[in-house]
């Protein structure tokens, strides 16, 4: 029984990063051991992307989008490969920050946000994936330059006037707000791969919303918009690379494991620094 008792006081990252390595050696009897020498460096990758976002609350695909059209990749599969592998990631690191509260009322209302923001946010990419495959302007131009734009705001906002205590409730005219921007968060998601989660961590943040519970509640959001918009490209368009996502999510199971520790660690203040300059990079890297 004592052995049983010390497997359960194992921490969650740990188990994570062991079903991860699971994974991995799964993955060698399926693929040939020189084939999968090639493709080491996507762990990597997986890491570093799910470790910032699951930090920050953006999704993955600022690192992941960039990544992969340098490597070649088509847009198109640029963005099923890039929303599969944050399936992992942001599944792990959603685990984890749930793991992290404790506090009653403060799960009822960041699941009361996350209910809100994930529904709109899944109409937005569906409606989008499936009815509105052609669009008028750049989006990806448009989520550029709004990424750059609130950034250099956020930052000023916190290095000059976040002096003020964090509000830990939110009204129904937030609600409301949130259910909005959520809605074109999922479209923008739906097209680049990352949208709701950054939009609805610079909602709560601008509010005054408790830094970790905001990203926590974006964290999860994202979580769940990338897991319903993942189907449509493994059925309508297959447009992922299954072997990249076999080792890129390997590595996002243990960045996402790890980001709410690194979040903790980091404190409020360096912790929305943080976040302020994943935005800036966001705009940057699109």
């Amino acid at each position: 029984m004592k052995k049983i008792s010390i497997l359960f006081r194992i921490p969650l990252p740990i188990w994570l990063a062991i079903l991860s390595l699971l994974y991995l050696n799964i993955s060698i009897v399926v693929k040939p051991v020189n084939e999968l020498t090639e493709y080491w460096h996507f762990v990597l990758l997986g890491i570093t992307a799910a470790t910032f976002a699951n930090s920050t609350g953006a999704g993955g695909g600022v690192v992941f989008i960039p990544a992969f059209q340098t490597l070649g990749f088509s847009s198109l599969q640029s963005l099923g490969t890039s929303l599969a592998i944050q399936c992992f990631g942001m599944s792990a690191g959603s685990i984890v920050w749930l793991s992290r509260l404790h506090k009653i009322e403060v799960l009822k209302l960041i699941l009361k946000i996350v209910f809100i923001s994930a529904a709109f946010s899944v109409f937005g990419i569906l409606l989008t994936q499936y009815y509105l495959t052609k669009t008028t302007f750049d989006i990806e131009i448009a989520f550029k330059w709004f990424s750059i734009f609130f950034g250099i705001i956020l930052l000023i906002r916190i290095i000059f006037f976040d002096n003020n205590a964090p509000l830990n409730t939110l009204t129904k005219a937030d609600l409301f707000l949130i259910a909005i921007l959520s809605f074109f968060g999922g479209i923008i998601t739906a097209w680049i791969s990352v949208g709701v989660g950054e939009i609805l961590a610079l909602y709560l943040i601008f509010r005054k919303f408790r830094i970790e519970y905001a990203v926590a509640a974006a964290v999860f959001v994202t979580a769940i918009s990338v897991i319903f918009a993942v189907p449509f490209h493994i059925s309508s368009v297959k447009s992922i690379d299954w072997l990249v996502v076999l080792f890129s999510a390997s590595g996002a199971v243990i960045g996402g494991a790890i980001a709410p520790f690194i979040a903790h660690w980091l404190g409020g203040m360096r912790l929305k620094i943080l976040i302020s300059f994943w935005i800036l990079i966001a705009g940057i890297a699109i």
